[in-house]
């Protein structure tokens, strides 16, 4: 190996070993708080990624881009006792859209838990005052949940 490629390689070893020093330490960096405070998790570590979202999600914003709608929060958490979160929504007008998956396919959502977590989640953000609005991928596909978005962000001013 080279001198340049060795100097190269030990380069780039001491910069990822650096940053996982970083990403290990206790205190939070400066732009892991900022985006904390964004997401609405101000005192929680970031340990993963939220799951990445489905096809039928993306079609959904892309149909709030096409439509123009303001920009929604995407995977907002409203309760910061609890990991739930919205797909969709626009926090300023408490206006949320979930996007339900796996009603063909027998997904988590259509079974005993994930059913009955799903209802306590509706409920528990329908009493903080948000509107909550669940679509099928139908409902995207056929344009009636983007209407309902927008007929929903007129109303929610």
């Amino acid at each position: 190996m080279s001198t340049t490629r060795r100097s190269s390689a030990t380069r780039i070893r001491k910069e990822i070993s650096n940053a996982a020093r970083v990403l290990a330490s206790s205190k939070p960096a400066p732009l892991e708080q900022a985006i904390r405070q964004m997401v609405g998790m101000p005192n929680k570590r970031i340990t993963k990624a939220p799951a990445a979202p489905s096809p039928i999600e993306e079609l959904f914003a892309l149909h709030v881009r096409a439509d123009k709608l303001p920009a929604p929060a995407r995977e907002y958490q409203f309760d910061l006792q609890r990991k739930w979160r919205f797909d969709f929504c626009w926090p300023e007008r408490r206006v949320a859209i979930e996007v339900e998956g796996g009603i063909h396919s027998g997904g988590r959502h259509t079974r005993g838990a994930g059913f009955e977590q799903d209802a306590r989640k509706y409920l528990a953000a329908t009493l903080a005052g948000w509107c909550v609005v669940r679509v099928t991928g139908k409902m995207v596909r056929d344009g009636s949940a983007i209407a309902a978005a927008r007929e929903l962000l007129t109303r929610h001013r």
